[in-house]
């Protein structure tokens, strides 16, 4: 990871976006520490053994609960910096072990993960690295953090605006520590803009190195002064002398956009869904549910519907007729995730502020114009590990997932937040997802296999977990919950023996729909999902919507037209605000609230997702239903 790259290569590929660049790095700094952290933070910055030593004489002693996690973290930290990873990692764990409900647990497990990432970075430490909380942290800890980070999504050809946000990070939190500036200057050097290589060296860059930065931002400034001969000229400039930049396709469209005279129309907003071919039934669904939106938000905006055709190219032309032909001052969409990140860099190179619709993938990666207004699975992963561990108690849990994109994604978001709130996942299983019976995986996950060979002898599952997970929809888990009680899995209500202990089941949203009941019947009862939406909720808005839908369009509304509903709403109040200007729509997404949010959140967070607290739902004989605690349950009527 630590791979110095020469002056010269920095000197001819440094320059980065302006627009974020001369973004204030708004970092969060670590909370006030006690008064021997802070000694220990001021005397390392002269000389760091003498603060380690002085650091780990006192934690020989006693210490109070309140300093003690604090000296902990420090020790682990500047172990680390020593290149004392085996005793930076003691410190590190034994703050995790003594004080699980310190604040700084967090801070903790981030360091052991930037210890694992340094020396062999693997999938699920660097889903753990972008996961964590930066508070409480050491800055230094962050810098690393934030260093391999972005050196991993450079190389690995993520979004340009992704890898200058995350090497801004690692800038930022670098400057405390003059040997953390010069690791992150040598790993990201061909990365870094030149005020950053100056922040971090104290070196100027030339005049000419700075150029590509002047020279776009004359173009972008003459383009929104409405001086297009200029923006086309300064544009057509760049292009010749900066081919390779990652400003070019941006550039590129300052051309079109100044010779389509940069139209743009208060209150017009276009719409991408797959209107024709095998998803047309689902877009139009979606379409219903805009319009059902839209007619309900005062001063209604103009709809404009783009058809991908279920091709992400095909989305792309679309999104530019609609930006550079129709004037739209937003979009929503598009749906399927194979057209999310082509459309986001798109919109983002376009300035066009986009709310996707798509679940998977990352889209808000492409830059600050694009938000996404659907439910993510990082979402749903926190709030199930959150019901889990806060409401049930478990502490060991166990995943039955699909060897799909899908179920690997779940399965690597699931092991990074157990691993982050201390919750231990003993046992892995994968099935098909084209079988129908899945037997054989219930006892691989049983262990059955290695124990007696005597086919009439009574040969129980290994159960050594409080639950188990599995990430998939409604058809297959209930698959997969009988091939498990065929297996002697105590699932649901049923009990191979008096003895059994009842394991319950835990999924996400794909969950939610009432023919789980039935058709998993009591092997998946008791089980427990979370979801943005249900007709349960006892909520006015949530009410009156459900009956308006039901009117509209007679049938119950499920998750996804409630979290659409609430989308095309966010972006309606934010075109409200922004008249024809698509910065001031982006701007105002960002600030805008829904009195009465229908799918669990009334605004977009600091990431563009819309901030949500979901429902913990739970399957019961009669129908899905609200899950409650035992003691609230016997407290009613």
């Amino acid at each position: 990871m630590r791979v110095p790259v020469s002056i010269p290569r920095f000197l001819r590929l440094c320059l980065l976006s302006v627009t974020l660049s001369t973004v204030t790095c708004a970092v969060r700094r670590t909370p006030e520490p006690p008064a021997l952290v802070s000694q220990v933070q001021t005397l390392a910055v002269q000389d760091r053994s003498a603060a380690l030593s002085m650091l780990e004489e006192r934690l020989s002693g006693r210490l109070d609960p309140e300093t003690e996690p604090w000296a902990m973290l420090w020790a682990g930290e500047l172990r680390r910096l020593e290149g004392d990873d085996e005793q930076a990692r003691a410190w590190l764990r034994t703050l995790t072990e003594r004080y699980p409900a310190s604040p700084l647990k967090e801070a903790a497990l981030l360091g052991l993960a930037v210890i694992d990432a340094d020396d062999a970075p693997s999938g699920n430490t660097l889903a753990t690295l972008q996961l964590l909380s930066e508070k409480g942290a050491p800055d230094t800890m962050n810098a690393d953090r934030y260093r391999i980070l972005a050196r991993v999504a450079a190389d690995d050809g993520s979004q340009p605006n992704k890898v200058r946000d995350l090497v801004r990070k690692a800038v930022g939190y670098a400057e405390s520590d003059p040997e953390v500036k010069a690791r992150v200057f040598n790993d990201l050097n061909d990365l870094i803009t030149a005020d950053q290589a100056t922040q971090l060296t104290g070196i100027e860059v030339s005049e000419t190195e700075r150029a590509e930065e002047q020279t776009y931002q004359r173009a972008l400034s003459a383009l929104e002064a409405d001086a297009f001969e200029e923006a086309i000229t300064l544009s057509r400039q760049f292009l010749e002398t900066w081919p390779d930049s990652t400003h070019a396709r941006e550039v590129g469209y300052f051309i079109r956009r100044a010779e389509a005279g940069d139209r743009m129309v208060a209150r017009k907003v276009g719409v991408l869904l797959p209107m024709t071919g095998k998803y047309a039934p689902a877009a139009q669904r979606f379409k219903q549910v805009i319009e059902m939106a839209n007619d309900q938000a005062r001063g209604g905006l103009q709809l404009v519907f783009a058809d991908t055709k279920g091709d992400p190219t095909v989305a792309v032309e679309e999104l530019e007729r609609l930006a550079l032909k129709e004037g739209v001052i937003g979009v929503l969409g598009p749906l399927l995730k194979e057209h999310a990140m082509p459309a986001a860099e798109a919109a983002q190179a376009m300035h066009l502020p986009m709310v996707s619709l798509s679940q998977s993938q990352s889209p808000t990666d492409a830059g600050e114009f694009v938000f996404r207004g659907f439910l993510p699975l990082e979402q749903q992963v926190k709030a199930l590990l959150a019901h889990a561990t806060q409401d049930r108690g478990f502490q060991r849990l166990a995943i039955l997932y699909p060897q799909s994109s899908y179920g690997e994604t779940v399965r690597d978001l699931f092991l990074s937040e157990a691993n982050r709130v201390g919750v231990t996942v003993v046992r892995e299983q994968s099935y098909n997802p084209e079988s129908k019976v899945f037997q054989a995986e219930a006892r691989k996950l049983g262990d059955k296999s290695r124990r007696s060979s005597d086919p009439n002898a009574l040969n129980p599952p290994t159960i050594d977990y409080d639950a188990l997970f599995i990430p998939d929809n409604y058809q297959r888990v209930a698959l997969v919950a009988s091939s498990l009680a065929v297996e002697e899995f105590p699932v649901g209500t049923f009990r191979p023996s008096r003895r059994s202990e009842g394991l319950p089941l835990l999924g996400l949203n794909a969950w939610n729909n009432p023919q789980l009941v039935q058709a998993g019947g009591q092997y998946v009862w008791g089980g427990v999902f979370v979801d943005a939406f249900s007709t349960q909720v006892d909520d006015g808005g949530v009410q009156a919507f459900t009956d308006a839908y039901r009117s509209t369009f007679d049938r119950p509304p499920i998750a996804i037209d409630a979290v659409t509903y609430d989308a095309a709403r966010l972006l309606a109040l934010a075109a409200q605000q922004g008249g024809s200007s698509r910065l001031a729509v982006r701007d105002a997404l960002a600030d805008v609230r829904l009195t009465e949010p229908v799918g669990a959140g009334a605004r977009f967070n600091a990431d563009r997702e819309v901030a949500r607290r979901l429902h913990v739902l739970t399957v019961t004989e009669s129908g899905i239903r609200m899950w409650r605690p035992p003691d609230a349950l016997e407290e009613r009527p």
